[in-house]
């Protein structure tokens, strides 16, 4: 077993026996400054009591787009969902996030202190995200959900450069002309497909430390504090999941 297998198997354990660990964000006493347009498709209820909730979300500096797929059932796919939500994006800074992420107190402070400090490094970034794995496969970011809480940030540090990025949660200019790929065929790999585009013109993508919280609260506003307490984790040893999740890496692979 590879050290971070072993590391993230670890961290689920410690987790299944002390509970779920949540991300504090630190008091950097900024007034944001950068607008942002917030893209999360609506799949259930959990979108009211997640991501539409965040203080980032009803701060009236932002825009907050939500594209309704109440079960799927208007898209063909969640690309083009997300594509429907690009085209009403009024700020070039984009966020592309799940129904079922919570944006913490903090978190567009600490995006535009992670923005400044990588842009003074490079200011071509392509995608950002807060999960993702590098090269040689190993786990970054800073992020909480039922299964682990990852935080590979030093102090003061505030990006690195991966790989792929989980689709939780992706970053990136409305200039730069990045979409999803409409034909792809579920939910898996999009942050990579998303990555691979960026990286095929040129530009280098990183997570940043700005955490989130995925599957924070169920449609009810109950708090996750387990794999048992998320329905959509359960879920996934069901055929059709376990299909969606092969099809996707079969595409992305068959793209690339």
């Amino acid at each position: 077993m590879k050290l971070s297998s072993f590391i993230l198997h670890f961290r689920q354990l410690l987790q299944k026996i002390f509970g779920r660990k949540f991300p504090v964000v630190p008091s950097l006493n900024n007034t944001t400054q950068r607008p942002i347009s917030i893209i999360s498709v609506r799949f259930s209820d959990e979108f009211e009591q997640n991501i539409a909730c965040s203080p980032c979300a009803v701060n009236p500096l932002n825009q907050l787009i939500p594209v309704d797929n109440t079960a799927n059932v208007f898209y063909y796919s969640l690309s083009e969902a997300i594509n429907e939500g690009l085209a009403k994006a009024k700020h070039d800074l984009l966020v592309v996030v799940h129904e079922d992420v919570y944006l913490p107190e903090g978190w567009h402070a600490c995006l535009e202190t992670a923005l400044a400090a990588l842009e003074a490094y490079d200011t071509e970034w392509g995608v950002l995200g807060t999960a993702g794995v590098s090269a040689e496969g190993v786990l970054h970011g800073h992020y909480s959900d039922p299964n682990n809480y990852c935080n590979t940030f030093k102090k003061n540090e505030w990006f690195t450069p991966i790989a792929s990025i989980d689709e939780h949660l992706m970053i990136f200019r409305k200039s730069s002309g990045y979409r999803m790929d409409n034909l792809h065929p579920g939910i898996h790999g999009i942050g990579t497909d998303l990555v691979l585009s960026a990286q095929q013109k040129g530009a280098r993508c990183y997570v940043i430390n700005a955490p989130s919280i995925h599957k924070y609260k169920d449609a009810q506003g109950k708090i996750i504090n387990s794999i048992d307490d998320s329905p959509k984790i359960i879920d996934r040893v069901n055929y059709a999941y376990i299909a969606d999740k092969q099809c996707c890496d079969d595409y992305i692979r068959y793209k690339w």
